[in-house]
């Protein structure tokens, strides 16, 4: 990701505190916590959380916390796992919203609101959105405080709007206007070469099942239950969605057939290789840095209905922790998730702010106003899902991803292969259905 404009970077320090140097040290006999972050040592997302916690340190000389940056979420849970139980261990970590079954599976976290459960306290976990929180919530619990979130969005080229004779104030609303301005912004040769597709959905094979989330969802579908016993991947609804997704390649050839990955997708656009991308909100700050031309962010076209997956990382508190760190962890959670420091780190990570009065922080208000169209991640909560979480998630996903890969690159029809996804899926989760 690219380093913070010099602007940014003094906004942030001046909202969140200096953004160099090591947190400040606290006083003698405080409460330690450790917090494992699924970042990089450097970059922008490691400067603004040493930047909220240089300043949590000035606030709270009580609590000493120790960042800890893991590099990744996959590194951050096995790290989690092999530490659980042990006192050098750490008391909260930022992990995958979507691995909570996974995390209270293996006994690892305890609920925020069996640390904090009074009226004031679920006050302030429904300061959050709701479309944040359906991945926080089990079992009448809240079990994790929404963090670094993401959506995915549709990115456009106004500049190709414009050459192609569309509005550039008027993204495509619905699967078929998206399949028409694709069609319209695709350039090709006479030869066949295309210089630029009209639309790149982006799709490594890992991640495969987060857009098939999104265009399920868009047709009204479901994948997985509440309670992450059972799927739901082989409704016509589902099938008729990722008939869609092959036939944007292979039929009506407005975007590149098989896998893009998400890394190339940005690239893509910047260079004007493609004039729309879905990508994920956090690459926002990413790609306004970089782009030498105006663009746009909007909603995701709707099939029967707007539907987008959130993604991205919750706060979770760690069993082992003492009460006086429970306590520490329940301060340190509500001070970075307060209004101003969501939007400060909204602005400078890309990623959605992620509470409903983070939107009205004078940093986010005076945001807008130089680029509009970031409302639109906001708006598009109001129909998003919760990321796609079941027991034994890791496995169940993996069925999923081949399934879709068996789909896309020809070697079965999307109603077999999905059919074939859910059977396995439902074999696997069968055990927890009974308890």
């Amino acid at each position: 990701m690219m380093v913070l404009s010099r602007f940014w970077i003094l906004l942030l320090g001046l909202l969140l505190g200096p953004v160099a140097g090591p947190v400040a040290s606290a006083a003698a006999g405080a409460a330690e916590l450790t917090v494992y972050y699924p970042v990089a040592v450097s970059g922008q997302v490691a400067q603004a959380i040493q930047a909220m916690n240089r300043d949590f340190a000035a606030a709270h000389p009580d609590v000493q916390v120790k960042a800890v940056f893991t590099g990744d979420y996959v590194t951050t849970k096995q790290r989690v796992m092999e530490m659980a139980g042990r006192p050098d261990g750490p008391q909260m970590m930022v992990g995958l919203s979507a691995d909570l079954f996974a995390f209270i599976d293996h006994d690892l976290i305890m609920a925020f609101s069996d640390v904090a459960g009074g009226r004031e306290d679920y006050a302030w976990y429904n300061s959050f959105y709701p479309g944040f929180l359906k991945n926080s919530r089990w079992n009448r619990k809240v079990w994790s405080i929404p963090f670094q979130r993401s959506t995915i969005v549709l990115l456009y080229d106004k500049r190709a709007f414009a050459e192609a004779g569309l509005d550039p104030e008027h993204p495509p609303q619905t699967w078929a206007e998206m399949i028409e301005v694709a069609g319209r912004l695709t350039r090709r040769r006479p030869d066949g070469t295309v210089d630029r597709w009209g639309l790149t959905i982006p799709c490594d094979r890992d991640f495969a099942y987060w857009v098939f989330q999104a265009l399920a969802a868009q047709n009204g579908v479901v994948l997985a239950d509440e309670d992450g016993t059972a799927t739901n991947f082989d409704a016509p609804g589902a099938v008729e969605a990722l008939q869609l997704w092959l036939d944007l390649g292979r039929t009506h050839r407005v975007m590149p057939a098989g896998f893009t990955s998400w890394r190339d997708a940005p690239a893509d656009f910047l260079a004007g290789r493609s004039a729309m991308i879905w990508t994920s909100s956090g690459q926002f700050a990413n790609i306004r840095e970089k782009a030498d031309f105006p663009f746009g962010m909007a909603m995701l076209p709707k099939g029967r209905s707007r539907g987008t997956p959130t993604g991205g990382g919750n706060l979770y508190l760690l069993k082992g922790a003492t009460p006086e760190q429970q306590q520490a962890a329940m301060a340190y959670a509500r001070f970075i998730s307060a209004p101003e420091r969501t939007a400060a780190f909204s602005i400078s990570t890309g990623y959605v702010v992620t509470r409903m009065d983070g939107w009205q922080a004078p940093a986010m208000t005076e945001f807008i106003r130089g680029f509009p169209s970031i409302v639109e991640a906001r708006n598009q909560l109001a129909f998003a899902q919760a990321e796609f979480a079941v027991h034994r998630n890791d496995e169940v996903v993996a069925v999923l991803n081949s399934a879709l890969a068996d789909a896309l690159e020809g070697r079965r029809r999307p109603a077999e292969a999905l059919r074939g996804a859910q059977d396995k899926a439902a074999a696997i989760l069968a055990p927890y259905r009974t308890r």
